[in-house]
C-alpha cells in the first residue's frame, strides 16, 4: 500500500511535469532500453519505482541507491521515453500505510 502510494503520487507529479516541460527536456528523448542503458552505465540508476498514467504511459524513477542520483523518465506506449527530471540525494521513504476504519 505505501509503495502503490508513493508511485501514485509520483505518477501525479510526473503527469504535472510532463505538461510544463521545455523543449530542452522533450529532446532528451530515446528509446526505452537506450534511455535505462545510458542512465546505468553512467550513473549506476535502475528502476526503483514505477506506474502507468491514466493515458497509458509508463513513469519510472531510476535511482542509483541512497544519497545517490535519481531521474524520472516517461514512457509512450511506442517505446519512446523522455527525462522528465532528475537530481540528487534521493531518499527512499519507509511509509506506513494508512489507518483504515474497521468494518462494521
Amino acid at each position: 500500500m505505501a509503495q502503490f502510494l508513493t508511485t501514485t503520487l509520483l505518477a501525479a507529479g510526473a503527469s504535472l511535469v510532463a505538461f510544463s516541460t521545455t523543449a530542452q527536456a522533450q529532446m532528451q528523448c530515446s528509446k526505452h532500453g537506450e534511455v535505462l542503458g545510458k542512465f546505468a552505465d553512467t550513473y549506476k540508476e535502475s528502476p526503483v519505482a514505477g506506474g502507468l498514467t491514466q493515458d497509458g504511459r509508463l513513469l519510472q524513477v531510476l535511482s542509483s541507491g541512497d544519497d545517490g542520483t535519481w531521474t524520472i523518465v516517461l514512457s509512450k506506449p511506442d517505446g519512446i521515453t523522455c527525462v522528465i527530471m532528475a537530481g540528487e540525494a534521493w531518499r527512499k521513504l519507509n511509509l506506513k500505510p494508512a489507518a483504515t476504519e474497521p468494518k462494521a
